[in-house]
């Protein structure tokens, strides 16, 4: 329940134990991307300089691998909305603890052990009250009588009984006189939830309060109720008032009614409180000023601040998501619009969608469904979900493609380039039948209307080659990749991002069709390229080194793949972390180089660490940790150590079984291998007859 003391109850545990831990984190956890950028902050307090040298995602894998190292912390994930959105952070960090709060009772069997907070007990509601009105004193018989009757009428909520608590100490006013002034009758009929009413029959009287102090304490309460909840810089709302000392006077009034929470540079105002002050539309136009004022200070004509709208992205999402619909202005619309902007730039184009979307539902209501800028909104809506909702995104590209084509016909350069868009989101999503043709299309299309030496023709050039790789016909693909290529070198230089995607792309493309020397002379190629314009640690460089050290593997080369990958294990190590995705795959390949050199026993050890760093960071039931455990499994039994591999054997079936059923391909596979592995221990022919049967159902040893 909203107001129940939740947060407050996981603040009082860490101010108690923290002493006890090495950090204290506390995190917005509504959504993953909250939590994501809330570890990224982590990052940069621990290592200022990431501020300016990584971008968000690197500094939150840059936390989560330093969690990894360092045990002995406490994180606080506050109102989370989804319980199993913590599952992948529990699994990744086992080093310290955990706490959440949530008004989600539902869904934590499989998370975490939870505890349901009630309501005060009627006694415990009443000393709560007394100490927050009485600052300490005890109250009178008869000023605990009215206590105790006050909270009964509050519905023993602390929230509420925090308000007025406040209210009868700042007033110096009798609880009697506090109560008939509320007129405490609950109206059944009134909306919201009853922790609403009751924060809402308490407001009159507290507002009223207010009002009659600081006219600017109300306009800041109503502006604070349109914002991110969880903290905002009280200069920022400099713009409300022509005094500071009357700005600080006004948060010192709300603070003392415990309406906010001011410790002199934050504000942060409760949700429940946020709830009941949004019934009224007021704040919402001075919310928007004093954000736009922040990321504007020269004027809308100049460009955002990106720092300062790093700070307060939470606030610009919160106003989006709070503002009804059709309520949005012009200047709200080009904030949403400078936001999503800069999350593009910054790699994280997912999360901008919320901001997408509230630009899309406005234009589509002011300018119409076929403006060009409402279709130039439902195309950023489509690329911001692509990852997440194909189906959704593919059907805003279809509207898109059909407004287009009507509106500006079928060979206008927009209609092309969203008729490519269209391919590629089929491409990828498997579906070469609807792809190739309209990749196809796309490509004449841009060569017609653009020309060979645009830059969408090159795209739609590679796009139409890796559909034709995908669909099996490699010949086609090579000798496209190969013609993108030399345009490429041609119009952009050797060294182009672009030129170099193109050479990965026709490396790739000659290593599918086994010709492993032309492979190796364009990851070559690649690699020198990525390291000249990119560095030597950029993600670029590292695939094209694991991709010709896949190559030299091939070739039977293994001490050459050894060679690079460690360069390359080192150097994800010192960028990502040693459990970071990437780094992992890096280290199973080496391993994989190490055995098919003969070393079984640095196989064995390179692999036992993979492992160890999957289950704790995707946990042991992963279908990934499920491959490394085998790998590990496979490398003990070709080694001698039948009693471990026996073990490993185990633990992939059993979790085999629990994730993908057991009639599963991998648990399948995880019994042959358990069976043949105690067959060799126990030198017993016992479960042969079991594996024969296994046998005849089509599967085989890994």
């Amino acid at each position: 329940m909203g107001g129940v003391g939740k947060s407050t109850l996981a603040l009082h545990y860490a101010h108690t134990y923290r002493n006890d831990y090495t950090v204290v984190w506390w995190i917005n956890a509504t959504s993953p991307s909250r939590i994501d950028a809330a570890l990224a902050d982590l990052a940069v307090h621990l290592h200022p300089t990431l501020a300016t040298t990584t971008r968000p995602d690197q500094r939150t894998i840059w936390a989560t691998s330093w969690l990894q190292w360092h045990p002995g912390w406490l994180l606080i994930y506050d109102n989370v909305e989804e319980p199993h959105h913590l599952l992948g952070y529990l699994g990744a960090l086992t080093g310290g603890h955990h706490l959440a709060t949530s008004r989600k009772a539902a869904g934590w069997h499989n998370v975490a052990p939870s505890l349901t907070l009630g309501l005060l007990a009627p006694q415990a509601a009443a000393d709560l009250l007394c100490g927050r009105a009485f600052e300490g004193q005890a109250p009178t018989d008869r000023q605990r009588h009215d206590a105790e009757a006050l909270a009964a009428d509050l519905g023993y909520l602390p929230l509420a009984l925090e308000q007025a608590g406040a209210y009868l100490r700042h007033s110096g006013g009798a609880v009697a006189g506090y109560r008939d002034s509320l007129g405490l009758r609950l109206d059944q009929a009134a909306e919201g939830s009853d922790p609403q009413r009751t924060i809402a029959r308490i407001w009159d009287v507290t507002f009223q309060a207010i009002a009659d102090r600081s006219e600017l304490a109300v306009t800041v309460l109503h502006t604070l109720a349109w914002l991110d909840p969880n903290g905002f810089p009280s200069t920022l709302l400099a713009p409300l008032t022509t005094h500071s000392m009357d700005l600080e006077g006004a948060l010192g009034l709300l603070n003392a009614y415990s309406m906010v929470a001011f410790d002199g540079a934050a504000v942060t105002v409760h949700r429940l409180v946020q709830m009941v002050l949004r019934t009224d539309p007021r704040g919402r136009g001075t919310a928007e000023q004093v954000l736009v004022h922040a990321v504007y200070p020269e004027g809308r004509q100049h460009d955002p601040q990106d720092a300062q709208l790093r700070v307060l992205l939470p606030h610009v999402f919160a106003l989006a998501a709070a503002t009804p619909p059709g309520s949005h202005s012009a200047v709200q619309i080009q904030l949403y619009t400078d936001a999503a902007e800069h999350l593009n730039q910054q790699g994280e184009g997912g999360r901008a969608l919320p901001l997408h979307q509230a630009v899309l539902a406005h234009r589509e209501l002011v300018l119409g469904t076929a403006h060009a800028d409402t279709i130039a909104s439902r195309d950023a809506v489509a690329v911001s979900c692509r990852s997440t909702d194909l189906p959704r995104a593919t059907a805003l590209l279809e509207e898109n493609l059909r407004l287009r084509e009507s509106l500006l016909g079928p060979m206008d350069p927009a209609t092309v380039v969203n008729r490519r868009n269209i391919g590629t989101v089929y491409r990828d999503a498997g579906d070469l039948q609807r792809a190739v043709p309209l990749l196809e299309t796309a490509l004449e299309q841009c060569m017609e209307v653009l020309g060979p030496a645009d830059t969408y023709t090159l795209f739609s050039w590679a796009d139409l080659a890796l559909a034709y790789q995908f669909a099996g016909r490699i010949r086609t693909a090579i000798e496209m990749f190969e013609i993108n290529l030399t345009q490429r070198i041609m119009l952009l230089g050797e060294f182009h991002m672009d030129t170099l995607g193109s050479c990965q792309y026709l490396a790739s493309a000659y290593l599918q069709a086994g010709n492993l020397s032309a492979a190796r002379e364009f990851f070559e190629r690649t690699l020198a390229g990525c390291e000249h314009s990119l560095g030597a640690t950029h993600w670029a460089t590292l695939t094209s080194r694991d991709n010709l050290a896949v190559v030299h593997q091939q070739a039977g080369d293994p001490r050459q793949a050894i060679a690079l990958l460690h360069i390359n294990v080192a150097r994800r190590e010192e960028a990502a972390g040693a459990a970071h995705p990437s780094t992992l795959i890096s280290r199973m390949l080496l391993a994989l180089c190490y055995e098919e050199a003969g070393d079984v026993l640095q196989t064995v050890q390179l692999l036992d660490t993979a492992l160890t760093d999957y289950e704790q960071t995707l946990g042991e039931a992963d279908h990934q940790t499920i491959i490394a455990r085998g790998y590990l499994a496979g490398a003990c039994y070709r080694a001698g150590d039948l009693s471990r591999a026996v073990q490993l054997y185990e633990a992939n079936f059993d979790a085999s079984v629990k994730t993908l059923g057991r009639r599963s391909d991998e648990a399948v596979t995880s019994e042959i291998n358990l069976i043949a592995a105690r067959l060799s221990l126990a030198d017993s022919r016992r479960p042969l007859r079991r594996l024969l049967g296994l046998f005849r159902r089509g599967r085989g040893r890994r």
